[in-house]
């Protein structure tokens, strides 16, 4: 298990994903906790919901997004563990997936916050 470690991060493009989804989590954290205190205590955040209350979140249900991109980011390092002898290009592409949905968590997260405050 330590050599398939040592074999994926020996790729700069998984590094480099690794990096950013760090850097992303910690700025969605920041955020949050720079803005908290300002915001409402019910905020729309489930928008493919019809109008109406269940559209609405509670404060703390604002780190709902980030656990669900960090369970997803824990779920592709497990294939990328599995995979990352096999293919390159399977253990890349999982790679850019792991960057891009913290990335569309934060964006939603700033959105959303934008609009209420």
């Amino acid at each position: 298990m330590n050599a398939r470690i040592k074999k994926l991060f020996a790729d700069t493009i998984v590094i480099t994903s690794y990096i950013s989804v760090i850097v992303i989590m910690a700025i969605y954290i920041i955020f949050l906790l720079i803005k908290f205190q300002s915001l409402p205590p019910l905020i729309p955040l489930f928008n493919q919901i019809p109008w109406g209350e269940g559209r609405l979140a509670t404060k703390v249900q604002l780190f709902l997004p980030l656990g669900i991109a960090s369970t997803i980011v824990a779920v592709n390092t497990g294939i990328l563990l599995f995979f990352s002898s096999d293919t390159p290009l399977v253990t890349r592409l999982v790679s850019l997936t792991n960057f891009l949905v913290p990335l569309f968590a934060l964006l939603l997260i700033i959105r959303t916050v934008l609009i209420v405050v």
